[in-house]
Parts: structure tokens; sequence; C-alpha cells
């Protein structure tokens, strides 16, 4: 029980378009991993920490495509919100 037996898995990515000259923020999107959740390594220190391992520890190196998803949904929330702002 308590500690040792915490399970942490990655879901996904989630990203906020932030226009920090304007002062606009747009709505969260949620990017779920097509093969996840991933688990992710936890260890508890001798003062009881529980550790996570770094996020993309989580993530198989050979998963560039959830990257590369990630990469096209935050190409495409930028495009919309220059679009949005030239109206």
């Amino acid at each position: 029980g308590g500690l040792q037996s915490v399970r942490v898995v990655a879901r996904g990515f989630e990203v906020q378009l932030e226009d920090k000259q304007a002062r606009v923020r747009w709505p969260w999107k949620f990017l779920a991993f097509e093969d996840g959740p991933y688990p992710r390594a936890t260890r508890v220190e001798r003062d009881g920490t529980l550790v996570v391992d770094p996020f993309f520890s989580a993530i198989p190196s050979a998963r560039e495509t959830e990257l590369r998803r990630l990469r096209d949904m935050v190409k495409e929330l930028i495009e919309t919100a220059l679009r949005a702002d030239e109206r």
C-alpha cells in the first residue's frame, strides 16, 4: 500500500495558446496519445517523497508520431489564432 502502489501514466498533451502582447488566452486543448496511456516510472525516496520520472521518459523514443501530432495541433492552433486576429 501507500506510495509504493502509486501508478502514474501520461495520457496525452494539454496545450493552451497565449498571446502575451494582446493578453489573450485560448481554451485548453487536449490531445490524447494514440497508443497511450504510457506508464511513468516512479520511486519513493528514503524520506517518503514520491518522485515521478520526467514526462518525456514516459514516451518511448519510437513514438515520434505523438510529437508530430502535437506539432501539427500547435501549428493549427496558431494558424486559427492568426486568422481570427486578421478579422
